[in-house]
């Protein structure tokens, strides 16, 4: 089963970067759009395990039988404005679900006449390296060091610490994301499931039910729009918000055929006609998280 879905990601990272889907997206600076390195050696594998200690089954599966470098950087077509800002205006505007405006209403819920709404979502990006993976697990110690709550600090702030604290205990970092959110392989039941740690907002994180394999191959369908908690919650079926006293959570269905990911599906690939088709029985669920539906 790895196999195929291996084979159904290369597929999607392929179709991402042809020439029909370069009407949609652009590379960002002189990164490249996609690139797929071979996959890992044993020499690189041993190399990678006396940085991180023992490898979870499904990171050491994607690098070993996949690839020891998978790196997506893109941004929508479109001109920045005004010139030399971040502020990207794309030629084409996805539909409203992923539109926005870029504050807040007034008091009575009203926006200015002449505000318009502004893309959620921009680019995408995604870097799961050997080296990016040893960077992550590494960079660990020091998050859990500044995550510890301060004495007298606000109960509050210290929950949502804690909560951090516990997720980067509990998981094997490596990645992270432009916004730096993190995912790690959740270690604590040994289901291979997923880990996503927000560091804003009051949460501690989402536990997502898909193995490594199963949730790139969801955002390989959606064209990779990144793992950073908004396009992790966006594109999820429904979430749960369970209230620990410490350490809140959410479990979540992250799902490319959701409403929301069949609706940006079929914007996204519109230069290719419509989203590639992927075999249902490759996109499972790993169990370990509360699969709400």
């Amino acid at each position: 089963m790895a196999g195929a879905i291996f084979e159904a990601i290369r597929a999607q990272l392929e179709a991402l970067a042809s020439p029909e889907m370069r009407a949609r997206v652009m590379p960002v600076g002189d990164w490249p759009l996609v690139r797929i390195a071979p996959p890992a050696s044993a020499a690189d594998m041993r190399a990678f395990e006396a940085q991180v200690g023992d490898v979870p089954d499904g990171l050491a599966r994607f690098f070993r039988d996949f690839s020891a470098g998978v790196e997506v950087a893109w941004q929508l077509r479109g001109r920045f404005d005004p010139p030399g800002s971040y502020h990207l205006v794309p030629d084409e505007m996805p539909p409203e679900p992923f539109m926005e405006y870029p504050r807040a209403p007034d008091a009575q819920g009203n926006y200015p006449p002449d505000l318009e709404q502004v893309p959620v979502i921009t680019s995408g990006s995604l870097n799961l390296t050997l080296e990016g993976a040893a960077r992550a697990f590494a960079a660990v110690p020091g998050w859990i060091d500044l995550y510890t709550p301060p004495p007298g600090g606000n109960p509050r702030q210290a929950g949502h610490f804690r909560g951090i604290r516990e997720f980067m205990v509990g998981g094997h970092a490596f990645a992270t994301a432009p916004n730096g959110d993190w995912l790690a392989v959740d270690q604590r039941a040994g289901t291979g499931c997923l880990l996503h740690v927000s560091h804003e907002g009051e949460e501690s994180g989402i536990e997502i039910d898909l193995g490594l394999a199963e949730f790139v191959l969801h955002q390989a369908m959606l064209g990779v729009p990144g793992i950073d908690y908004p396009q992790v919650f966006m594109f999820s079926r429904t979430v749960e918000y369970s209230a620990g006293v410490d350490a809140p959570y959410s479990e979540a269905t992250f799902d490319a055929l959701s409403d929301a990911g069949e609706i940006w599906r079929e914007w996204f690939w519109a230069p290719l006609g419509g989203p590639l088709a992927v075999d249902p029985a490759l996109l499972g669920r790993c169990g370990g998280a509360a699969a709400v539906s």
